[in-house]
């Protein structure tokens, strides 16, 4: 309260309804002197023009990997470790430095990929367990399930790439080995659509529905290994 400025942050502004975007109007044509509204969005195409208009738009881009790992190794991070960090990054890097000092992260990120490994080796009966093991875990929680697909994602990606003989090294480098077995063992289309799967649940985060049955419906879409 004492501060010079006061500022509000809107998350995720392109899912606002278009009346409630339109409540926000007044404000945004007379702001207080002390007032600072950010409004974030991954896209500006859902907001109304009368919205963008009215503020100062600022591009946010991906922070090049080889800028994260400098970065890293400046704070003192070993240098495989920096590069496992730049390339799971996906150019965030406020999350490459937070991992960075708390292993808690890459320790989490260990366990999803042991998970996923046991859910595409374990027949049905199993692989419902782990869902149901996992939903339990989650909770209501959609932002720690969003940061357990992210994680699945980059995995199902790495894999695609493999598949296809891709030059680009692996987001997972320090899991190329498995990476390189999985991929042995699929073609390019399941792996495709092992990571449509994931996007798709990811996707519907967005919406109402019941984490228990779309997670059972994942793991279930996911190819088998047994």
């Amino acid at each position: 309260y004492a501060a010079r400025y006061r500022i509000a942050i809107f998350q995720d502004f392109e899912l606002v309804a278009p009346q409630a975007q339109d409540a926000l109007l007044k404000t945004l044509e007379e702001p207080a002197p002390y007032a600072i509204l950010i409004l974030l969005a991954s896209s500006a195409e859902r907001i109304l023009p009368t919205i963008r208009s009215r503020s100062q738009i600022i591009p946010l881009r991906p922070v090049p990997q080889q800028l994260i790992k400098a970065s890293l190794l400046d704070r003192g991070c070993a240098a495989d470790k920096a590069d496992l960090i730049a390339r799971l990054s996906s150019g965030r890097l406020g999350w490459a430095l937070s991992v960075a000092e708390d292993e808690a992260g890459l320790s989490f990120r260990a366990e999803m990929l042991d998970l996923l490994h046991e859910i595409l080796t374990g027949p049905r009966l199993a692989r419902l367990k782990a869902s149901e093991k996992l939903s339990l875990r989650i909770g209501r929680d959609k932002a720690l399930l969003r940061t357990i697909l992210e994680t699945w994602q980059s995995w199902w990606r790495d894999v695609m790439l493999q598949c296809c003989d891709s030059p680009v090294k692996p987001c997972n480098s320090d899991r190329h080995d498995e990476i390189s077995a999985l991929a042995s063992r699929l073609d390019s289309a399941t792996a495709y659509a092992a990571l449509r799967a994931t996007q798709s649940l990811m996707q519907s985060l967005q919406t109402n529905a019941n984490i228990r049955l779309a997670l059972d419906a994942l793991v279930l879409d996911y190819p088998g290994l047994d």
